[in-house]
């Protein structure tokens, strides 16, 4: 396998000098994920009178051995590919007009366009994580069959790499103007009532005495916006009951020095 990795060769330039003035740059990552591994890819897309494209930097990792869900996975994926393109951006010498970030999962692109749903913890946490690192316009849609990062996430030997070049050369359409480009027409940003992902209402048992004056209301309404800031009830319980132990503490102390005085 090793003396096969010899014949792969990379184009190390960027830019060929007789490319001429550069009317257009842009970065494209592409993400993806299996069942065995996520990683993600980027590659530079320089344009002029014709389109020049060459790959950058990918990055892989194993999957973890817990199991864990496709939609888990294309999410790390999904963040890896902000963390690439940042990179990228910095590393670069030259002026990036454009970073487009490319999924062949569409429960990834619905949760990052969702401004209202509160997800479970993990997915919210890493749809922070790519909200706060790009902007929803910046991901679109792209089958597997022409995404190059699902080499990625389930792996090629020599042979396979030597004789498929999507990884290093990129997918076709990208080589063509945008009308030729993946439609985005079909996609529905909608996430079903049934996605387990979805952080389900939770209601807390209260007293069943009604407030009868708008103070003891407000109290109330205030409370349940509280509890609300919690993400779980065994979190409430818990910093309730450092509560309680702090205001013992303090009842403690002062007896003991009312004893004194």
């Amino acid at each position: 396998m090793l003396p096969k990795l010899e014949e792969i060769l990379v184009d190390r330039s960027l830019k060929p000098s007789n490319f001429g003035e550069i009317v257009s740059c842009e970065l494209h990552t592409f993400s993806d994920a299996s069942q065995i591994g996520y990683g993600a890819v980027t590659y530079l897309r320089l344009v002029n009178q014709e389109v020049r494209w060459c790959f950058l930097i990918g990055k892989s990792r194993l999957a973890p051995l817990k199991a864990t869900t496709i939609p888990w996975l294309e999410l790390s994926a999904a963040v890896v590919a902000t963390r690439l393109n940042k990179m990228m951006n910095h590393e670069l010498d030259m002026k990036i007009d454009e970073s487009v970030f490319w999924t062949d999962s569409t429960c990834v692109l619905k949760y990052i366009a969702n401004e209202s749903t509160r997800f479970q913890t993990f997915v919210a946490n890493r749809v922070a994580k790519i909200q706060d690192a790009t902007e929803v316009c910046q991901w679109r849609y792209v089958n597997t069959s022409s995404n190059p990062a699902d080499d990625d996430s389930r792996g090629l030997t020599a042979d396979e790499l030597s004789e498929n070049r999507r990884w290093l050369t990129g997918p076709d359409f990208l080589w063509k103007p945008r009308e030729h480009w993946p439609s985005q027409e079909q996609l529905k940003s909608e996430i079903p009532k049934s996605d387990p992902e979805l952080k389900k209402a939770t209601t807390l048992a209260t007293s069943t005495t009604v407030p009868t004056d708008d103070k003891s209301l407000e109290n109330s309404v205030d409370m349940c916006v509280r509890f609300e800031k919690f993400s779980s009830w065994k979190s409430l319980k818990k910093s309730i009951a450092w509560v309680i132990r702090y205001a013992r503490r303090l009842q403690k102390r002062c007896r003991a020095k009312r004893r004194t005085t």
